[in-house]
């Protein structure tokens, strides 16, 4: 009897032996994972060690890396006009995304919810984010509205222009301070590339306020028939609002890069082929 006790005990003892052992392993692996994430390097500052994030250099996971991505954390304000402490803080709460234990993603559309009172110079992004050398600067270009002669960067100056036309951009129904679309070009200002693309309809590098051709169709603006401006193939629908630019056929979404303001699809831009109109 006392045998068959002592080959009990000596199997629980075993037992809670073994039990031990596991649990420290366990948990021995455990803090090794957590000391390594705190240790692993998180690149795009997502919250996300690059180890086990499957978009390491794209903060808001749009597909797009940081480093060709205009607005990184998706808050609808493109990152050349934020101050460094808001480009990874998607609700600009001033606590980065990665450390932000309230964090809500929300979408740059649902983001761009500012109003007048805390948008001075009326051109969407609230003050608290802009930068310095933005603030007061509609168009954020190199001359603040106090100096400059043409606010909305539309290529008409200030004193020519009436109230509706005022810091708008495109001159549309809708002034910049709401508009999503500045350049009326179809690209959300927060998708464009840049701070000038932003005021850049034909995409061309050449911001609409020196550009000649705004619409890249080979007749000079002041040419243009009132209301085609914008109008690449001149078919009366704003190239916004126009899914086929150049009137080839193809879905602009469809094109081949570069390829929405050629009609004949020949590598050659419409404003550069003379005999891109006949194909018509």
């Amino acid at each position: 009897m006392s045998s068959t006790i002592t080959k009990k005990m000596e199997q629980l003892k075993w037992q809670h032996i073994v039990t031990v052992v596991v649990l420290a392993l366990v948990f021995g692996f455990s803090l090794t994972l957590m000391a390594q994430a705190e240790t692993e390097t998180d690149t795009d500052m997502d919250g996300t060690s690059d180890s086990l994030d499957l978009l390491p250099e794209d903060h808001d996971n749009d597909g797009l890396n940081d480093d060709i991505d205009a607005d990184d954390d998706a808050d609808g304000y493109i990152d050349c006009v934020e101050r460094p402490k808001y480009r990874h803080d998607n609700d600009n709460d001033g606590i980065l995304d990665d450390v932000d234990t309230d964090d809500v993603v929300d979408t740059a559309e649902e983001n761009r919810l500012t109003t007048v009172s805390e948008d001075k110079d009326r051109d969407g992004v609230p003050d608290y984010v802009e930068r310095l050398r933005f603030k007061r600067n509609h168009d954020n270009d190199a001359r603040k509205n106090i100096r400059d002669l043409d606010d909305d960067n539309d290529g008409i100056k200030d004193i020519n222009e009436g109230r509706r036309k005022q810091y708008n951009h495109d001159n549309d129904r809708i002034k910049d301070l709401r508009d999503r679309d500045d350049d009326n070009d179809g690209s959300k200002d927060w998708d464009e590339s840049g701070c000038e693309s932003a005021y850049d309809h034909d995409n061309d590098n050449s911001v609409d306020k020196v550009d000649n051709d705004d619409d890249n169709d080979g007749i000079n603006d002041d040419d243009e028939v009132e209301g085609e401006e914008f109008d690449h193939d001149n078919d009366g629908l704003n190239d916004a609002e126009d899914s086929d630019d150049d009137n080839d056929g193809i879905d602009d979404q469809d094109e081949v890069d570069h390829q929405q303001d050629d009609q004949d699809n020949d590598g050659i831009d419409d404003n550069e082929d003379e005999d891109w109109i006949s194909n018509l």
